[in-house]
Formats: structure tokens, C-alpha cells, sequence
């Protein structure tokens, strides 16, 4: 991890899931990264970051954002003098944008990424498409067999929406 990695590093993150701070936290203490590693339930959305930072990670978190404008204006508010933003996440290529509520999935194209970076004072540097990837990855011939199993109906829409990704890919 990073924290393991670069002991001179202090890191933070936020999640919208209880039971994902829970598990981070026994990781965290079986580490004895308490000192320097924080995980917290709040919504990065509205909640302040507990300090200025030179470099912001996402991964797969802004295509779950539908108000990304906000995001930005709160986490660059935190972003020192020189600081970057490392994102991985999605980007349409569809010509327009995609939402998909039941997956809390709202893609953006790449001139909306461009415009929402720019309000910020950002420069997005640069743009990496593993859509082909990521579909490869995706793809389960037996999804509606294997779907089957499953009596989770939370579960059951996850899986559904990443078949339907795997199909926008």
C-alpha cells in the first residue's frame, strides 16, 4: 500500500460505506497505520478534507457523483499550490453523457471532463482509454446462469450494470 510504501506520507479517505471503513480500519490497525492513515464514512462531496494536500487519488468514485462541479469545488479547495488530481474512472464516448440511476453510474464525455476541469483551474493532462480492457474484463458468457445463483437483488442490479458496461465499452 502507500502508507507501507511511503512512511512519510499522510493519507485520508472518505467512502459512503460503513462497513468499507470497518474493513479498512482492521487493515489499518493490523498495520499500526493509525498515525498516518485515516478512513472516514462521509461524502467527499460536501465534507472538508482534514487537510491540504499535494495529490488527490480517485479511483472509480466521480462516475458515482452526479453533482461532479461540487466534488471538484470542494476537493480543489483542499489542493495545495501545485498539486495534482489522479483520477481513474469513466468517460463516454458516446457522443453525450450516460446516467444510469439504478447504479448511481453518470458518465461524462471527455469535453465535459475538459470544461470541469477547467472551471477549477485544473489542466487535464492526460486521458487513457482502456475501454477494451475493461470490457474483456467484464465480459462472463454465463452472466445470466451465474446471475441465477444469486438471491441478493442488489447484487443481482451490480452485475446486471456492469454487463450493460461491458456492452457501452
Amino acid at each position: 500500500s502507500l502508507a507501507q510504501e511511503y512512511p512519510h506520507l499522510k493519507l485520508s479517505g472518505y467512502t459512503l460505506s460503513n462497513k468499507q471503513v470497518e474493513q479498512a480500519k482492521i487493515v489499518i490497525e493490523q498495520n499500526q497505520l493509525q498515525e498516518r492513515l485515516q478512513i472516514e464514512c462521509k461524502d467527499s462531496v460536501v465534507e472538508a478534507l482534514p487537510f491540504e494536500c499535494d495529490l488527490i487519488l480517485g479511483f472509480e468514485v466521480v462516475h458515482h457523483i452526479k453533482d461532479k462541479l461540487t466534488l471538484f469545488e470542494n476537493v480543489c479547495g483542499h489542493l495545495n499550490e501545485g498539486g495534482r488530481i489522479l483520477l481513474s474512472d469513466f468517460v463516454s464516448y458516446m457522443g453525450n453523457d450516460i446516467n444510469h440511476t439504478l447504479s448511481s453510474s453518470y458518465f461524462i464525455t471527455q469535453d465535459k471532463w475538459v470544461e470541469l476541469a477547467s472551471q477549477r483551474g485544473l489542466l487535464l493532462k492526460r486521458v487513457v482509454n482502456v475501454s477494451e480492457n475493461i470490457a474483456n474484463f467484464l465480459y462472463d458468457p454465463d452472466l445470466k446462469s451465474n446471475i441465477a445463483k444469486i438471491k441478493s437483488p442488489d447484487v443481482i442490479n451490480a452485475l446486471t450494470s456492469y454487463d450493460q458496461l461491458y456492452s457501452l465499452l
